[in-house]
């Protein structure tokens, strides 16, 4: 069978390096420093995600007597971990998948605690979710904000510019229906058609 090329492509926090032939394993560089010996099967099917060391904070998180395992906080921020960095999480696509990062300073052993004074200084509420400014962007403190559902609808990919507003905000300005407008466009309309109700030329 032929060995398929793994070189510098990213599993979790693992860089395939190159192909050991006597081992028949990939040497990856951990992005703790560490290197590590890993088949192609468990790179490919997310059974290997680091050299060992993201098990282990996770034990050191779980076990840290912070007393807020468990809490909404911890929850968001332990959902955020699994989207950039699990490729089994059905979301790891849109996030982790895309190139999507979470920087050095909300991982490791003080990761969570890290996070969680940021949030606390920067206007948590239990209302409120973790939302990047740009979405093409990393988790990291200068890229996040806490805002609202409307907010975060505001800022996804597939919103369209009306001017220097986004086509969600001009839907609920003229009082119309986002999901329908949407699909007009989708369908080869222009904006002004779609808002308007018009026939596409």
């Amino acid at each position: 069978m032929k060995q398929v090329n793994l070189t510098d492509k990213r599993f979790g926090r693992l860089v395939a390096l190159s192909y050991d032939k006597n081992s028949h394993k990939w040497l990856c560089m951990c992005d703790c420093g560490k290197e590590k010996l890993v088949s192609a099967g468990h790179l490919l099917d997310g059974h290997a995600k680091s050299c060992g060391c993201l098990n282990s904070e996770v034990t050191i998180e779980r076990n840290y007597r912070h007393g807020l395992y468990g809490t909404r906080i911890y929850k968001i921020y332990s959902g955020m971990l699994q989207r950039c960095e699990n490729p089994n999480n059905p979301a790891f696509g849109d996030y982790g998948g895309r190139g999507i990062c979470i920087c050095e300073e909300w991982r490791g052993a003080n990761g969570f605690m890290n996070f969680y004074n940021w949030a606390t200084q920067n206007g948590y509420k239990d209302t409120l979710s973790i939302d990047r400014k740009e979405v093409n962007g990393n988790y990291e403190p200068s890229n996040c904000r806490w805002a609202t559902q409307y907010d975060q609808c505001n800022n996804v990919r597939r919103n369209i510019p009306v001017g220097d507003r986004t086509l969600k905000q001009e839907c609920v300005s003229l009082g119309l229906n986002y999901n329908t407008i949407y699909m007009r466009i989708k369908r080869g309309w222009s904006v002004t058609e779609a808002l308007s109700g018009g026939k596409a030329s």
